[in-house]
């Protein structure tokens, strides 16, 4: 499988399961707690997708080509403090 296609499965397995305890915690099935679990619960695993795209891939170290903006920042930096 493709990294992104195993990170969608975990972020909806971990919102389903996140759905499901605080179902099970609440002991109370009214139609507005199941809503609001099942909408948190989205957030939950919508947020832990995001928060996983962020990182960069084990192995790898962060990018510094030079026609990244922050590296071509911290070159124009060097070169002006030397002068």
């Amino acid at each position: 499988m493709i990294p992104a296609s195993d990170l969608k499965i975990c972020s909806v397995a971990f919102a389903v399961f996140w759905t499901t305890l605080v179902l099970w915690w609440s002991e109370s099935f009214d139609c507005v707690t199941v809503m609001m679990a099942v909408l948190c619960g989205s957030l939950a695993g919508y947020g832990g997708y995001r928060a996983m795209r962020r990182q960069p891939p084990r192995g790898t170290a962060a990018s510094r080509r030079s026609d990244h903006p922050v590296a071509a920042i911290r070159h124009h930096d060097r070169t002006r403090d030397i002068a």
